[in-house]
């Protein structure tokens, strides 16, 4: 049988992206345009391998369910009554209705809306009223038929809940080693979400019209372009990240499915003004902090006192869903000071926003076959397109 990639991206364009960074080019235009193809990224990138989907704080109570789509499959987050996050398929085995429509707090049971099936917490079918035609109707009337709901591998690290829909998962840990590696001087087990006036966790969720690939190329491995886009960085001495002698002021780090975007943090100490809040460095202050992707759809981006989280999500080739969080010291998370920090991000998406945007547009073009790379600023994203095609190599 043919591999449907073989329709979409030829063996010439395949040799040019596996090229040497000096003469290689990027994935071609219609990765960003083809229905195909971005048909052909949810099958064999983001239902193989480990995404993160939701965060851990939007279900915090035991019976909180929250329905939501994952790349046009409805999925169901609900906090069990022992405390733990599971994730479903969004659907009954007997009607195909959804179980819930809308998020809901404080369930003591799901009852689907369409013939009243009813669950436990735990996806176990516990009610069947009249299946059979008689009021007392047991679950175990329906004779070995499938009744509870489909449970699909799920954990939790870093505030968000990770899924994974392949039939033999990556062990979690070894998909999150590299980042807790270079993260080892953040104390990243005791953070608090960053939250609103109104005490509910801040959760900022929208779409972005744009391809998923052009939010991780801008947010973490394409840095060169902060002095032009952002304010903050135009303002800044340190930037561009270079020397008054062309000496980079940063460092990568590169480890399987991590990308690194790394530096001193006393290298950039007028670049960033953040409020003084507490560090959240495991043993001191740290002393780098860090801009990472940990492929294929989580961005980390580190400061002394905070971390920002953010995921991304296809919705079509030219649309995706980004959601994030702040974490801090749980003795600042509901202050003015992290709402300063939230506001100083939320101006550079913005800004980031309004430049993706144009540039998903702009992808149309004939005259736009692929980009080619700066050897000295996109070792990263030569290093994600890699990683992409293999994914897509792989039937």
């Amino acid at each position: 049988m043919a591999d449907p990639l073989d329709a979409l991206l030829d063996t010439e364009a395949r040799s040019r992206i596996r090229e040497p960074i000096e003469s290689a080019r990027t994935l071609p235009r219609q990765a960003f345009t083809n229905e195909a193809f971005a048909a052909l990224e949810v099958e064999r990138i983001f239902g193989r391998r480990w995404i993160a989907a939701r965060f851990e704080c939007e279900i915090p109570a035991p019976g909180d369910a929250l329905p939501f789509d994952f790349c046009d499959m409805p999925l169901l987050a609900v906090r069990g009554s022992d405390g733990r996050p599971r994730v479903f398929h969004n659907v009954c085995p007997y009607d195909g209705c959804p179980v819930v429509f809308a998020p809901a707090k404080g369930l003591t049971e799901l009852v689907v809306p369409y013939h009243g099936w009813t669950y436990d917490l735990s996806g176990k079918l516990v009610g069947t009223p009249f299946w059979n035609g008689q009021p007392g109707c047991e679950v175990a009337d329906l004779g070995g038929r499938p009744g509870d709901l489909v449970e699909v591998t799920s954990e939790t690290w870093l505030g968000a809940l990770w899924v994974n829909l392949a039939a033999d998962p990556e062990p979690f840990v070894s998909h999150i080693a590299p980042a807790e590696r270079v993260l080892s001087e953040y104390r990243l087990d005791d953070l608090a979400v960053g939250r609103t006036t109104g005490e509910e966790p801040a959760v900022g969720r929208g779409d972005l019209h744009a391809n998923w690939k052009t939010f991780l190329e801008n947010a973490c491995v394409n840095v060169l372009h902060e002095s032009f886009v952002h304010r903050t960085y135009r303002e800044a001495p340190q930037v561009p990240r270079v020397s008054a002698d062309g000496t980079p002021t940063w460092f990568h780090d590169l480890d399987r499915n991590l990308l690194t975007f790394g530096y001193r943090r006393a290298d950039f100490a007028d670049t960033y003004q953040f409020p003084p809040l507490p560090h959240i460095g495991a043993r001191e202050e740290p002393r780098h902090e860090y801009f990472l992707t940990l492929y294929p759809n989580l961005v980390i981006s580190t400061g002394a006192e905070h971390v920002l989280v953010a995921m991304v999500l296809p919705l079509s080739p030219g649309r995706c869903e980004v959601s994030t969080i702040l974490l801090f010291d749980p003795s600042v998370a509901a202050g003015s000071a992290a709402d300063t920090i939230r506001g100083i991000y939320e101006e550079a998406v913005r800004e980031d926003s309004v430049v993706m945007e144009a540039v998903q547009k702009a992808r149309r073009s004939p005259a736009f076959p692929s980009q080619f790379y700066s050897p000295a600023w996109d070792t990263l994203h030569y290093h994600m397109t890699q990683m992409i095609l293999d994914d897509l190599e792989t039937p």
